[in-house]
């Protein structure tokens, strides 16, 4: 059995390939159930993907079981700047992630001790691409963004109600994207004199962790609460220029090109309560907050890059800097089960139906706001199904966000500009993100679930 199980751990896991999964800056999470309940979660999860949201969910399940699950996110995003308006999309970005869980069952005191290993993403938009001369260049012209979380976790349950769950990852992705900066004379926005930066940066393993809790309060409610601290992150790679066509008479060209990408991830405390009125139905209901009012800035370390031109002497490239100004945000998730169809004799298939909705506060201040990450404030629906049959089990569930639009009017957001070349003047930053956001994301999502011997194992 030992044998079999290491085996088939190293199989499923090389089936999630690391550098597909998920990418951005966070918004609503992963995971087939969890979509299709809006994202209510956390309370007591059942599923393998319980080492994202509640770790301590894990202890309620016993036995070998296999999770594997993939999602499809379509984003778009419409701005209108004052005479001008860019349409962002994106193709149908995948984020696989998967999961296996081995749970020992009453271990030297313990009710139950389970173990866990997986990898998963945060949902995010993946890949953008804009018009290259459109209003929003300067803000962005195409982003690759990607961060995966590879995940060990371990759960005990005592004292029959009592679950404690921990979770330790390795944070690891990259970042690929360009925009225009402004290299002309005084202010504008004439593209024949925009430089076009290019980032490609990727990490190592940067440590953290999810810790979480659960406990039945009654045989009809359940609370749970978990824990992701707040981590430093940082990427290195290279950061190269197109210069405009205005540089040639000066021979002016850029020298070096490492750079390193720092930024600051936040908390994430999520809570979660869940009523079951009957053996059929459960509802929860989740708060999340996030602290994003740790990400003041995000800044491009420039190591020795320099724009050396005929004039004069080589000019040094200083970091860049990405004002953000985010704020803290929260979230309410309601989530709701029905559990249609019960396992017969004659019938050995069980049947869940869901729903859910969701509500997100930004954490970007309007006047802060760019087309690089659509998380501002979201409403969003989802529902979903689940089918058990003989240990496999099939979820599949759909989520529509829609983000309220945005009026901007006193951006804060100001052109990235090159430095100055001596004698010729510095160029001037101008105001970038005035105008009008409107977007939205749709997603499917579908999981497989395994249980591969004959020890109890809970259907979602």
């Amino acid at each position: 059995m030992r044998r079999y199980t290491t085996h088939l751990i190293i199989a499923c896991v090389c089936m999630i390939p690391l550098d597909a999964l998920a990418a951005g800056i966070e918004f609503p999470d992963n995971g087939t159930i969890a979509t299709g309940r809006g994202g209510a979660w956390a309370a007591r999860p059942t599923d393998g993907l319980a080492f994202q949201y509640n770790p301590a969910g894990l202890a309620w399940q016993r036995g070998l079981r296999v999770t594997l699950d993939g999602r499809a996110t379509w984003t778009s995003l419409r701005f209108e700047a004052p005479g001008a308006a860019a349409v962002g999309s994106d193709d149908a970005y995948l984020a696989p992630a998967g999961a296996i869980v081995y749970g020992f069952g009453a271990v030297s005191g313990l009710d139950d001790l389970t173990v866990a290993v997986g990898a998963v993403g945060p949902s995010a938009m993946g890949k953008l691409k804009y018009p290259a001369l459109g209003a929003q260049r300067y803000m962005l012209i195409e982003a690759d963004y990607l961060i995966a979380y590879a995940s060990a976790a371990v759960a005990v349950r005592f004292l029959e109600r009592f679950g404690l769950g921990l979770t330790v990852q390795g944070a690891k992705g990259h970042a690929r994207f360009s925009q225009a900066t402004w290299s002309g004379f005084g202010t504008g926005d004439d593209p024949t004199q925009d430089t076009i930066a290019n980032v490609d940066v990727t990490s190592g393993y940067v440590p953290t962790a999810v810790a979480g809790m659960s406990v039945s309060l009654t045989s009809q409610l359940a609370l749970g609460l978990s824990w992701r601290p707040a981590f430093h992150y940082t990427a290195d790679g290279t950061l190269k220029s197109q210069l405009p066509a205005s540089a040639e008479p000066i021979k002016a060209h850029q020298v070096g090109d490492s750079a390193t990408l720092v930024l600051e991830y936040p908390d994430v405390i999520r809570a979660g309560l869940e009523w079951s009125p009957t053996e059929r139905l459960r509802f929860e209901v989740d708060g999340v907050w996030e602290g994003w009012s740790v990400l003041e800035r995000i800044v491009i370390e420039t190591h020795d890059i320099k724009v050396a031109y005929s004039l004069g002497d080589p000019v040094p490239v200083p970091d860049i800097v990405f004002d953000k100004q985010w704020q803290d945000a929260w979230s309410v998730r309601l989530g709701a089960e029905w559990t249609a169809l019960q396992p017969s004799s004659s019938l050995p298939l069980n049947v869940i139906a869901r729903c859910g909705y969701l509500f997100e506060t930004s954490a970007v201040p309007d006047d802060h706001l760019t087309v690089e990450f659509p998380n501002w404030q979201r409403h969003g629906v989802a529902a979903g199904l689940s089918f058990d049959w003989r240990g496999v089990g099939l979820d599949i569930a759909a989520a529509w966000q829609v983000m309220p639009t945005r009026d901007v009017s006193d951006s804060k957001i100001v052109q990235i500009t090159t430095p100055g070349l001596p004698p010729l003047d510095a160029p001037e930053a101008s105001a970038i993100g005035n105008g009008r956001f409107d977007g939205g994301h749709k997603m499917i999502s579908v999981a497989l679930r395994f249980a591969l011997d004959g020890w109890r194992a809970a259907t979602p």
